[in-house]
């Protein structure tokens, strides 16, 4: 039946409930000084690591504007390295035999020639970046010694939560100096993914199906308090 087909449905997604309940268990396993649990720390670590991952982008974005201004200067269809070498033949056989080019004339084509290609290079580089940082750790991660990482994935749910809390907090503290600030904080959001795709563990991560969880939980939450709300103006009504 579809009630049947929906609890179904329900009992494959990682429950709301459950996350809160992690949550508060992490909790009570104690806090640092500054009040932040084991769990905060977590959390506090993967948004450094998103950071970092931000910077990254940000150096590769200031690379590849310096090499699109560098090549301002160079005809566009000299940026191909075929077209480079057909320019340079039809050079070379349009020069009378009789007529040498000087060493200078030479030194400054083979230094165009290696500035075009450098800033070629750099450009195709760039991209390489962000996959890289990915390589290089993903063998080390996936080592013995590290196993106890082979289960991240299901502690993610609860890390969401504990960043939407501190989130609304900072909101608050925020809105008390100044009411029309705002505020961005991506690096938790870039941590986990990069953290995730570290340890390839997206796929086990989208089979928690979490995220319809917490819009199912926000769509509950609001009906029950649209069904407050008209308990609230039926009662009224009928007092008046």
């Amino acid at each position: 039946s579809a009630e049947q087909a929906r609890a179904s449905q329900q009992t494959t997604r990682y429950a709301f409930e459950r996350a809160e309940a992690v949550l508060k268990d992490m909790r009570r396993l104690g806090a640092s000084a500054h009040g932040a649990s084991v769990l905060d720390r977590f959390r506090l670590l993967l948004t450094e690591i998103g950071h970092a991952m931000g910077w990254v982008r940000l150096v590769r974005a200031a690379m590849q504007h310096h090499c699109v201004e560098a090549t301002e200067a160079v005809a566009a269809n000299a940026l191909a390295s075929k077209a480079r070498s057909t320019a340079s033949a039809r050079l070379i056989a349009a020069t009378p035999h009789d007529v040498r080019l000087s060493r200078a004339t030479l030194a400054a084509t083979a230094n165009v020639e290696e500035v075009v290609s450098q800033v070629e290079e750099s450009l195709k580089a760039g991209d390489l970046y962000l996959h890289s940082l990915g390589a290089v750790f993903a063998d080390e991660m996936a080592s013995a010694k590290h196993a106890h990482l082979n289960r991240f994935f299901v502690i993610v749910p609860a890390l969401t939560l504990s960043f939407v809390e501190q989130m609304l907090v900072a909101k608050e503290k925020l809105a008390k100096r100044a009411r029309d600030a705002a505020f961005c904080d991506d690096g938790f959001a870039v941590g986990l993914a990069y953290v995730l795709r570290l340890l390839r563990q997206d796929a086990d991560f989208a089979a928690l199906r979490w995220f319809e969880s917490v819009r199912a939980h926000c769509a509950a939450q609001r009906a029950a308090l649209g069904r407050r709300g008209n308990s609230g103006n039926s009662g009224g009504n009928g007092g008046g």
